[in-house]
């Protein structure tokens, strides 16, 4: 071959590779930057994933130690009620051993005590309680009488209307026992030595159940029901009623005043503010002859 066609041939060859090279160049690096930009893509995707998981993980667990926290705020709850119920009954032992003490060191007092009690014109009670639905708040635990006590009883539960909406109901009740009695019933430590009180107690379903059974099957026990208040969450109620207490020599007509406003919180327990006020009249309704 002539020396002028092997170099035509060899600049034939290389024009072919420069004309390929600078075509192709410019696909390439497009599909580079397209290969690069997909493999960003889907690293942010997979790191979206495993975020999304987190999350969910962490709701779950959260929904699981929130279920948890009540769970055991509920059984803190209860303990709480049973070690009241015991405390109560010990203090009621230990103040019955030491009145019966000193009733037999000194038979007198308790006569002497009677003698100068003098009757006020009314009874007041205010509370600030924490009460959950269904138990049965007690206050007052005043002297009334020469050796009788007076107490009020509160029942608060959730009721609903035709329309379905919700409300609160407060059924009410008032007892006047002898003091001989307060012990077996575990109102000893209720007992106020004036006509105003701020203390209060409590009892569960049962128990309150129970309470009110044996008052009434007390011989000198009186257990009178009073009107059921009803009232919304957060709204005021007040009533104004009167009942009578029967007695030996006739019924004692009493006046009672009762406003109470509660306050539900997320646990379903109630913030209750309650003021009550008994009046006594001027006179007895006579007793009826037999």
């Amino acid at each position: 071959m002539k020396p002028t066609a092997i170099i035509a041939v060899l600049l034939a060859g290389a024009l072919g590779y420069f004309v390929n090279h600078f075509t192709l160049a410019p696909k390439l690096t497009v599909a580079q930057e397209t290969v690069v930009r997909l493999e960003t893509e889907k690293n942010a995707l997979q790191e979206q994933m495993v975020s999304m998981q987190g999350r969910m993980l962490s709701d779950a667990e959260r929904r699981r130690m929130e279920r948890e926290r009540k769970e055991l705020a509920s059984l803190r709850g209860e303990i709480a009620q049973l070690r009241q119920k015991v405390q109560d009954q010990e203090q009621s032992q230990l103040l019955a051993a030491e009145k019966a003490k000193q009733a037999a060191a000194n038979p007198e007092s308790q006569e002497l005590e009677e003698e100068e009690f003098e009757p006020s014109d009314y009874y007041a009670a205010t509370l600030n309680v924490a009460l959950e639905l269904g138990m049965t708040l007690v206050t007052g635990g005043w002297q009334t009488s020469p050796g009788r006590r007076t107490f009020m009883f509160m029942t608060p539960t959730m009721g609903s209307s035709n329309s379905g909406s919700g409300y609160l109901q407060f059924v009410s009740k008032v007892a006047e026992l002898d003091d001989s009695e307060l012990e077996a019933f575990f109102l000893d430590n209720m007992r106020v030595s004036g006509n105003e009180t701020d203390q209060a107690g409590g009892f569960d379903a049962e128990d309150a159940a129970s309470l009110f059974e044996g008052i009434k099957r007390s011989p000198t026990g009186k257990l009178l029901g009073l009107p059921t208040v009803v009232t919304n969450a957060g709204k005021e109620a007040v009533v104004s009623t009167s009942f009578q207490i029967p007695s030996d020599t006739g019924a004692m007509l009493r006046k009672l005043e009762l406003g109470v406003l509660p306050i539900l919180n997320e646990d379903g327990q109630m913030e209750l503010t309650l003021a009550a006020t008994i009046s006594l009249p001027e006179a007895e309704i006579p007793a009826e002859e037999p």
